[in-house]
């Protein structure tokens, strides 16, 4: 598979473990060891997630703990106006980061009502853009530049303390493997970056 294909394909996967319920597909490829020994991308802290989910678990259990991490009463912040200032306030950053999606060729049907600055959203930007490396003819921004930009000026703001405060509340292998699975793609976007950037495609 091409690289840029394999990190868009985890980072899809791990935006629609943030985004919706797992059913029981998707837990079970998720606990069936060929199921984890095709998940495109291996590098190390993928790898870790990968380990975690080996541990046993029961969909009903995994389903709870995503809903947990979700409870009105206390949720996880999973925006990136939850965790860093926004100058022109929330509406503002949204309006900016759904005309950058638009330009991108991101669809706002594509993701129901998520909103443009959710993580997941985030990372199925980012996850398209990877996609498009050395696939099509260059154009006046670069892929892997937008990669670049996106993830300095978003992303790498709130990510880390985010993903962490998941994994401090998760108590189900897959919940508990999600913050590994996250950083690995964006362990995976920075190195197809500098493989691009250094003539490697």
């Amino acid at each position: 598979m091409d690289a840029g294909v394999a990190v868009a394909a985890a980072g899809f996967a791990v935006a629609r473990l943030l985004i919706t319920p797992p059913d029981e597909a998707f837990l079970g490829r998720l606990a069936d060891p060929a199921g984890r020994q095709s998940w495109p991308i291996r590098n190390p802290t993928t790898l870790l997630g990968l380990r975690s989910l080996g541990e046993p678990f029961e969909v009903a259990a995994v389903r709870a703990d995503w809903a947990r991490l979700r409870d009105p009463a206390d949720p996880v912040p999973l925006r990136e106006s939850d965790w860093v200032d926004v100058p022109d306030g929330v509406d503002g950053l949204v309006a900016a980061l759904e005309a950058r999606y638009a330009a991108g060729g991101v669809l706002r049907a594509h993701v129901g009502t998520c909103p443009a600055d959710h993580f997941s959203r985030e990372l199925m930007y980012l996850s398209h853009l990877a996609a498009r490396i050395g696939r099509e003819p260059p154009g006046p921004v670069r892929p892997e530049d937008e990669i670049l930009d996106f993830a300095s000026s978003h992303i790498d703001q709130f990510a880390s303390p985010m993903l962490e405060a998941i994994r401090a509340r998760a108590s189900t292998p897959p919940m508990r493997a999600l913050p590994d699975l996250a950083l690995g793609v964006l362990d995976s976007l920075a190195a197809l970056v500098a493989t691009s950037a250094a003539g490697g495609r």
